[in-house]
């Protein structure tokens, strides 16, 4: 895990190499707490035509500490970048940093260029662009439940009230940013669920009054909005097999621990076998949704219709896997499945079916994780964690897996006989892995950009 004062050391080498260079940014969050804590990561407001120059200046400066830089630039033009000291075992981010080039909320444009007023500790910052950041669109988005998890985004600091109280009378008019800050600095949350369709009727509206800002923000609004949809993965799509009792919700609550301590991701998402863009089948017939959290005894019997159950699981693995996996991928979320559907191939009777027939023809034929990892052990102390298959079974199914992996179908084997923390520590390495393989893969495609 990287100390504190070693990410703040190599946040400041950065900003000082953008301000030696006149780069005009501003730091908008991750600096609420600074000089005592830093945040996940740093989101930086940049004028486009720097972000290039803001890229290659980052790795000209950690390179100099032997450190590894890699980025991903989605479709709608924000850039994460990221900052790794990978000769450690287990690997070690250091640093994310998001590059966005403007703010707006549907076609309104707040701002297309960084004003820096002050600095922090030598990082510039626009008390304008950090409210946009930290606030206005939080508040926009109907995203309240940041300000309970981390109420201090929701002050105003004193560098940033007049900016703000000039400015939200341009954006909203007297009468109403008069009503929104009132509520604010009560930090009144009913208050601002009431007001929130006042502001954004407002902003569509002022929107039209600025015809050549409206196009422009418009076609950035649309460019988004396709660029959600013609995706590029960024996170890895991780899955976690073996059979059960080898210890995988175990390791996947480790695993959440480790998300902002050791794991560069937004959020991880945890999955169990499919996406669930569609229901269950027995809900079409009247039955329950599965209850994720209860233990469910595994299915030893087959069931009507097998070609049908096969084409149903098929829909929802590569429809889910573009519109739900490959989307919350795209925004730096980290898809941490529990079991896939190489399960049917290993125990087909468990999802209702005889043979693992089709179980192979669909897996030939939909979306593959990033990673697959066996959680593997001895079949006596799987058992004695969960006794809901024989020791013959666990045995059975154990050899089917590891030849799935000599196969190549299964990416790691580990072996799940030392403690939590050790295992979590060991996946989380394969995880990182597999991240910067995919850096790497999407970056070498960019390169002539910075060249």
């Amino acid at each position: 895990m990287i100390h504190i004062e070693t990410k703040k050391y190599i946040a400041e080498l950065v900003a000082s190499s953008w301000n030696e260079a006149g780069i005009s940014y501003s730091v908008v969050h991750g600096l609420e707490k600074f000089p005592e804590e830093i945040g996940r990561d740093l989101d930086i407001f940049v004028e486009k035509k720097n972000i290039n120059n803001c890229i290659k200046l980052t790795q000209e400066i950690v390179a100099q500490k032997n450190l590894y830089t890699n980025y991903h630039k989605t479709l709608w033009g924000h850039y994460y970048l990221f900052i790794f000291k990978k000769e450690t075992k287990p690997i070690e981010l250091i640093l994310e940093i998001d590059l966005i080039a403007h703010y707006q909320w549907a076609t309104y444009l707040f701002a297309l260029k960084p004003k820096p007023l002050f600095r922090k500790n030598g990082f510039k910052i626009d008390p304008w662009a950090s409210f946009i950041k930290r606030i206005l669109l939080q508040i926009l988005s109907g995203n309240y439940s940041k300000f309970k998890q981390k109420p201090y985004e929701f002050d105003i600091t004193t560098q940033e009230k007049e900016t703000i109280e000039s400015k939200l009378k341009l954006v909203l008019g007297k009468n109403l940013s008069g009503k929104f800050l009132k509520l604010l600095y009560e930090k009144d949350i009913k208050g601002l669920k009431q007001l929130r369709p006042s502001l954004k009727k407002t902003l569509i509206l002022r929107s039209f009054l600025r015809p050549l800002k409206f196009l422009l923000g418009f076609w950035l609004w649309l460019k988004n909005e396709i660029g959600h949809i013609l995706v590029k993965p960024c996170a890895p799509i991780v899955c976690l097999v073996g059979p059960d009792g080898s210890g995988k919700s175990s390791i996947i609550n480790q695993l959440v621990t480790l998300k902002d301590s050791a794991l560069p991701f937004a959020d991880i998402i945890v999955k169990h076998w499919r996406p669930n863009l569609i229901p269950a089948i027995g809900v079409w017939f009247g039955k329950k949704q599965p209850n994720s959290g209860n233990p469910v005894i595994p299915r030893r019997s087959a069931g009507r219709l097998q070609l049908l159950r096969v084409f149903y699981y098929w829909i929802d693995f590569v429809l889910g896997g573009i519109f739900l996996d490959k989307k919350a991928s795209s925004t730096l979320n980290l898809i941490l499945y529990d079991r896939c559907a190489l399960d049917m191939v290993v125990d087909p009777l468990r999802y209702g079916l005889s043979t693992s027939k089709l179980s192979k023809v669909l897996w030939k034929f939909i979306p593959k994780p990033d990673l697959i990892i066996l959680i593997s052990g001895e079949p006596n102390t799987i058992f004695s964690r969960k006794s809901e298959l024989s020791r013959n079974q666990i045995h059975e199914q154990l050899e089917k897996w590891k030849e799935l992996y000599n196969q190549g179908e299964i990416h790691a084997i580990v072996e799940n006989d030392n403690s939590i923390d050790k295992v979590a520590d060991e996946i989380s390495n394969l995880v990182l892995k597999a991240f910067m393989k995919k850096l790497d893969e999407q970056s070498g495609k960019y390169m002539m950009e910075i060249a």
